[in-house]
């Protein structure tokens, strides 16, 4: 928790990872997905951006149903459901070809507010 926003991560990574990043505040939330790659700069926000190691994504569509409305403290369990849909993002996976990318993660969750 940060004052009035609850932040959901998950994520795996073992030289190089993925995330994806739910924040809940009032009756809204927006989610975003995080890719990292050790030791390549592979990733790029748009054509005109530099390559990075690592790019954060937000999502075009998305769909969250918690089984309870948060109540901000701390201390509450919450369990939910999440579909997230990425916005475009680049990729150099083969030598100089630029890949289209993005991503769909539906996920199921339990969590405890910290």
């Amino acid at each position: 928790m940060n004052k009035d926003t609850i932040i959901i991560y998950s994520g795996v990574g073992f030289f190089g990872g993925a995330a994806i990043s739910i924040k809940v505040y009032n009756d809204q939330f927006r989610s975003s997905f995080y890719e990292y790659a050790d030791d390549v700069k592979p990733y790029k926000l748009n054509k005109n951006s530099e390559f990075t190691g690592e790019i954060s994504v937000d999502s075009k569509l998305q769909y969250l149903q918690l089984d309870k409305k948060p109540t901000y403290k701390i201390g509450q369990q919450l369990t939910g459901y999440v579909i997230i849909t990425s916005n475009e993002y680049f990729e150099n996976r083969y030598g100089e070809k630029l890949d289209t990318n993005f991503v769909k993660v539906e996920m199921s969750f339990t969590c405890e507010t910290k």
